[in-house]
């Protein structure tokens, strides 16, 4: 650690790419604007993935003796490191707990540590540092209001809105199997009343996927260690901003959870809002990523009409069925707009090599027939392809990076989400904030058929009320996401205040808890 440097963050995140692109974003902000140095750390396989992809990125952070990338084992099988078995995947995180106690020791062998900032959902790295002696600052890179569900888990149960009703008995009278399903149908679109500073337009069926299908695993995680520990954190920071999330997060404050907003963090911390020029008002995010970009998109894009092209992309876990791959082709091409969709090399749900092969040849005919209305590539700088003038809308899935991402550029939204809090961010785009439209299935988890697909892309890009609304109520909210991280804006002070305490723990042996941010 560079000998000017008062402070030191060993940074935590979930080693999923969604959970490490904000981690990398904030640490550039803590090193850029606060003089900090930072320990990133990454499990073996992402830490090899990154370096292996983005080696020069990564090592001109590092040169800059701000930042050091250290990673541990992750104790996962081969075949499942990114995460597809999620419940796999959380075990082997809870087990790290050892492995944390072992980096942390080391690490203050070597220098003082100021804080460790972890990912909310990487409970085990929490105890190692609190017996250490050292602040714990979570992270959520989950808008405020699906962590503050995930935080009433419990509640649901005891309202009687969890669990629902089991799935009918085969052997039922069919009578009977129908009740139960009207009763399962008429409880998901219960509101969700018993959360404070949630509106009513968020229904029992916006709640994650586990919670809905009992998963006990899961349930168990909440209540017994991600909820109880997060609690313990001397703040939680949050990637979102008070204006986009005002309600929820005054009555988290108000119930005493302390949570500090310090979002959209994809501003570079030099970001002016008055000279601001699309893409470089933005930090790159080629150093976080762990899929190699295809800037060719951008060169197409130059070669696109202003506000006509359709951008399609799902994030870096969702699958989806060659069923469902043909019916969004086909309604990307019947809506004759030009698209741009980012297909993963895993992408495609592989049911069975046969029918895999298959389609592979089938769907290269359909790429050579469409090239003059579209382009696909397996990934794109994201914020550079969303701030290009070209872009009209963003079929997306609805993470939480890509919301931001999109609020940020001003581009209303498509909303196609498959689980976690995309459902619930999805619900916020369409009915709270306004900015988007989803899309309507066949049933519950169905398809969306072609016709669908088509009708609402080409609405996006009609001059009708509706879709004009959209489009200024997005501009206004990448205005007010703009001026958060500009001098005096709420996020900028939510940070800076967050820095000035956790910087006094140098200064004082007393903890650090009771930080509080503006609200």
């Amino acid at each position: 650690m560079p000998e000017n440097s008062r402070l030191h963050a060993v940074m935590v995140p979930f080693p999923l790419q969604g959970c490490i692109t904000p981690h990398l974003q904030l640490a550039q902000h803590l090193i850029s604007s606060y003089d900090f140095f930072v320990t990133f750390v990454n499990t073996t396989y992402n830490h090899e993935r990154l370096m292996g992809l983005q080696a020069a990125e990564t090592r001109q952070l590092e040169s800059s003796s701000r930042i050091k990338f250290v990673h541990v084992p992750d104790g996962l099988p081969e075949d499942d490191k990114q995460g597809v078995d999620l419940a796999r995947f959380r075990a082997a995180m809870l087990a790290l707990e050892p492995v944390f106690v072992d980096l942390f020791q080391q690490l203050l062998n070597e220098s003082p540590v100021t804080c460790i900032i972890r990912d909310v959902y990487m409970p085990s790295a929490h105890k190692p540092a609190t017996k250490l002696g050292i602040p714990v600052v979570g992270f959520s890179t989950m808008s405020a209001v699906t962590l503050w569900c995930l935080d009433h888990v419990e509640t649901y149960f005891a309202e009687g809105l969890l669990p629902l009703p089991a799935a009918s008995d085969h052997q039922l009278a069919k009578s009977l199997q129908q009740a139960q399903i009207d009763e399962e149908a008429a409880m998901r679109e219960h509101p969700i009343t018993c959360v404070p500073g949630v509106p009513p337009v968020v229904k029992v069926k916006h709640l994650p996927s586990a919670f809905l299908d009992n998963d006990v695993a899961v349930i168990k995680h909440f209540t017994q260690f991600q909820n109880p520990l997060m609690h313990d954190c001397d703040l939680v920071l949050l990637n979102t901003f008070e204006e986009l999330e005002a309600l929820v997060l005054e009555a988290m404050q108000a119930k005493g959870f302390n949570v500090c907003p310090v979002g959209p963090l994809l501003f570079s911390p030099s970001f002016n809002v008055d000279s601001a020029v699309a893409a470089n008002s933005f930090i790159s995010q080629t150093s976080s990523t762990l899929w190699l970009e295809d800037e060719t998109s951008l060169v197409w894009l130059d070669q696109q009409k202003p506000s006509t092209v359709t951008f399609v992309s799902f994030g870096s876990i969702a699958k989806i069925s060659i069923e469902q791959v043909w019916e969004l082709a086909y309604g990307l091409e019947m809506s004759n707009q030009p698209f741009l969709w980012v297909i993963r090399p895993d992408l495609i749900r592989q049911e069975d090599s046969d029918s895999h092969a298959q389609f592979l040849t089938s769907f290269s005919s359909f790429v050579e027939r469409i090239k003059g209305q579209a382009l696909m590539v397996p990934w794109v700088p994201q914020m550079k392809v969303l701030s290009h003038p070209s872009i009209s809308a963003f079929l997306t899935h609805c993470g939480w990076n890509s919301t931001l991402e999109s609020i940020s550029s001003g581009v209303p939204m498509l909303g196609w989400p498959f689980f976690s809090d995309q459902i619930l961010n999805c619900q916020y785009i369409t009915q709270v904030w306004k900015i988007g439209v989803d899309f309507e299935r066949q049933s519950s988890g169905g398809l969306i058929l072609r016709e669908e697909i088509s009708r609402k892309v080409r609405a996006m890009h009609e001059e009708v009320q509706e879709v004009n609304l959209l489009r200024t109520r997005a501009k206004e909210l990448q205005k007010l996401a703009q001026r958060t991280h500009t001098k005096g804006g709420s996020s900028q002070m939510n940070m800076a205040t967050f820095v000035e305490h956790i910087g006094a723990h140098l200064e004082a042996e007393d903890s650090v808890r009771g930080i509080g941010c503006s609200q």
